[in-house]
C-alpha cells in the first residue's frame, strides 16, 4: 500500500481488496476452476502512526519550546544588564570598569548571556528531537485481513477509530 495515504484511505483500499478476494474465493468454490487457479492468498493491513511516539514527540518538543523561552528571557536580561553596566562604568570594556556595581552588572550580564546560549541550544535540539519523534513514528496496523481461496478467510480490527 502507498505509505502516503492516510489510514482511512488505506482502510478503504483494504475493504475493496477484501471484497475482490472474497469474490474470487466464492467463484473458486462455486466450481469455477479458472478463478481458483488465479486466486492466491491475500494479506493486507491499513497502517496508522503509533500514538506513543507522537505523544513523546510532542512532550519533547514542548520542553524544547520552554527552553527557547528561557533563552529569550535570559537573553533579554543579559542585554539589559550589559546596558546598565555600560552606563555604570562609562565604558564598553568591562576591564576598564572601576565601579564595584559596574563589575557586578558585567558579571550578571555574562551569566545571563551564558544561560541564554545554553537554553537556546538545548531548546532547539529538543524541538528538533520532538519533531523527529513525531514524524518518524512507526506505523502500526489498524485493520488487517487475509483470504486464502483454498482454505479460509480472516479479518482483525484493532485500535481506536476517531
Amino acid at each position: 500500500m502507498d505509505k502516503r495515504l492516510n489510514w482511512r484511505e488505506q482502510e478503504q483500499q483494504l475493504i475493496a481488496r477484501w471484497n475482490a478476494a472474497n469474490e474470487r474465493y466464492r467463484a473458486a468454490h462455486a466450481g469455477n476452476q479458472a478463478a481458483e487457479a488465479d486466486a492466491a492468498p491475500v494479506h493486507y493491513a491499513a497502517m496508522r502512526p503509533s500514538s506513543g511516539f507522537r505523544i513523546a514527540g510532542a512532550a519533547v518538543a514542548g520542553v524544547g519550546v520552554v527552553g527557547l523561552v528561557i533563552g529569550i528571557v535570559s537573553g533579554t536580561n543579559a542585554m539589559r544588564s550589559r546596558d546598565e553596566a555600560r552606563t555604570s562604568c562609562g565604558d564598553d570594556d568591562p576591564k576598564q570598569c572601576h565601579s564595584q556595581d559596574g563589575v557586578a552588572l558585567w558579571r550578571d550580564a555574562k551569566s545571563a548571556g551564558s544561560l541564554s546560549t545554553i537554553a537556546f541550544i538545548a531548546g532547539g535540539a529538543l524541538v528538533v528531537g520532538g519533531a523527529v519523534l513525531w514524524f518518524a513514528a512507526p506505523n502500526r496496523p489498524v485493520v488487517s485481513g487475509s483470504i486464502d481461496p483454498n482454505g479460509g478467510a480472516g479479518m482483525r480490527v484493532s485500535g481506536v477509530f476517531p
